[in-house]
């Protein structure tokens, strides 16, 4: 998941470019998301609607402020929400597609049967483990982030049952603050209610970069398989490691994680060990641009 903390916004704030893009972000859907990014507190920014749009709005400001100092990227790969960013970082969607697409997916999300649900992160266990316990305990395995870096999604019941099994394996077992089974079949209403939305959000463009996808765990050409990333995120197994490793298949050596945290730097350096420069990124200079 992209990471969320209160203040994400502040390693941002002194680019301008960034700026215009949270004021964009702000325009179409009629909240703050900067004073929300900068100065909002853990609970103000977990509500629904407030953590969608924070975290997308920052790694597209990231991106601006990067490129304000002078770097650019060749390539984009965004993991769960991250593909919003993804694709504005490709040119495919503007941001006021982005915000309607954040809408649509939450009104559908609104209308999940089975409830309340929950999300784990589990570490340090093979992920054909993993997704055995959570098929066992009526959980699904929603993501692979490395081989042994997955995450559990499905009801709360379920999946605390499958974080109690995998948890006598596992290295560590962590309750995500998420309400919704991302990437599951129990996301089929989400995803129909953005199909829905289509028709209404304009034209795509094609990619005037690569983009991977973690949906398909390859590079995706033209607009329509963009347009199955973005549905088809919310309800099929995520597969970081597989996108990441068509990344470097293409000639990929050089990686910067663009947006708050430094979630995805983490599991570049454990994919890839010492073949791969990569660093989060911050305003000031940072030589590892690349992807």
């Amino acid at each position: 998941m992209a990471a969320v903390a209160a203040g994400m916004a502040r390693a941002y704030a002194a680019s301008r470019a960034a700026r215009r893009v949270f004021d964009e972000f702000s325009e179409h859907s009629g909240i703050d998301v900067f004073a929300l990014a900068h100065d909002a507190d853990e609970a103000a920014l977990r509500a629904d609607r407030h953590w969608e749009l924070a975290t997308v709005a920052t790694e597209a400001a990231a991106l601006a402020a990067y490129r304000e100092q002078g770097d650019e990227v060749d390539g984009a790969l965004g993991f769960s929400i991250g593909a919003y960013a993804a694709l504005l970082c490709a040119g495919v969607t503007s941001i006021g597609q982005t915000v309607a697409m954040i809408d649509a997916v939450l009104d559908g999300c609104r209308g999940l049967a089975g409830g309340p649900f929950a999300m784990a992160a589990v570490s340090g266990l093979a992920a054909a483990e993993t997704a055995a316990a959570a098929e066992a305990a009526g959980a699904a395995l929603a993501a692979v982030i490395t081989p042994a870096q997955t995450l559990l999604a499905g009801p709360a019941p379920a999946v605390a049952r499958a974080a109690a099994v995998v948890a006598t394996r596992a290295l560590r077992v962590r309750a995500l603050e998420v309400r919704w089974p991302l990437h599951t079949p129990w996301m089929v209403p989400a995803r129909d209610r953005l199909d829905a939305a289509r028709a209404g959000l304009g034209d795509f463009r094609d990619p005037a970069r690569a983009v991977y996808s973690a949906r398909h765990g390859r590079r995706v050409e033209g607009t329509g398989e963009c347009w199955e990333l973005l549905t088809g995120h919310l309800t099929a197994v995520q597969r970081f490691d597989l996108a990441f490793a068509a990344a470097r298949a293409d000639g990929f050596a050089r990686c910067v994680e663009l947006g708050p945290g430094g979630t995805l730097t983490a599991a570049v350096r454990w994919l890839a060990r010492d073949e791969v420069a990569v660093r989060p990124f911050g305003i000031g200079r940072d030589e590892e641009s690349g992807c």
